[in-house]
């Protein structure tokens, strides 16, 4: 299972987010893009059958940004931690059809992608069926 984890600037809640990952009792691989704008070019080269995607959107530009590579995103699970739980952004980031949604404001939003992202990673990392066929 493939984790990419999309977490733009330096705020402390990136490496709340990583440590929460890098805990995660099943131990996914991890990749870290620094900004929306590589997740695109990411999405675009081969990847693993199985792959999580965790978004970070610490502002509108970069929730916009996100919107932009939507159509790449498609059958892709998505865990997205919004700016805020205005209703303008929640309207928006439901059109990127996230199987989960959390906003920075709530504290206790780091321990619910980490129980979010194990049970996600349970329910699609299917890589023992492709070993046990080999």
């Amino acid at each position: 299972m493939l984790l990419l984890c999309c977490l733009p600037g330096e705020a402390e809640i990136n490496s709340r987010l990583l440590a929460v990952v890098n805990n995660l009792p099943c131990h996914p691989q991890v990749e870290v893009l620094k900004n929306a704008a590589d997740l695109g070019p990411r999405l675009q080269q081969p990847r693993p059958q199985c792959l999580l995607c965790l978004a970070l959107a610490p502002s509108g530009e970069d929730l916009a940004r996100l919107l932009d590579v939507a159509p790449l995103l498609q059958g892709i699970p998505l865990v997205l931690v919004l700016p805020d739980e205005q209703p303008a952004t929640l309207a928006q980031a439901h059109r990127l059809r996230a199987r989960y949604l959390t906003s920075l404001q709530r504290p206790e939003a780091p321990q619910m992608i980490a129980a979010v992202v194990g049970r996600m990673i349970e329910k699609y990392d299917r890589s023992w069926e492709t070993q046990q066929a080999c």
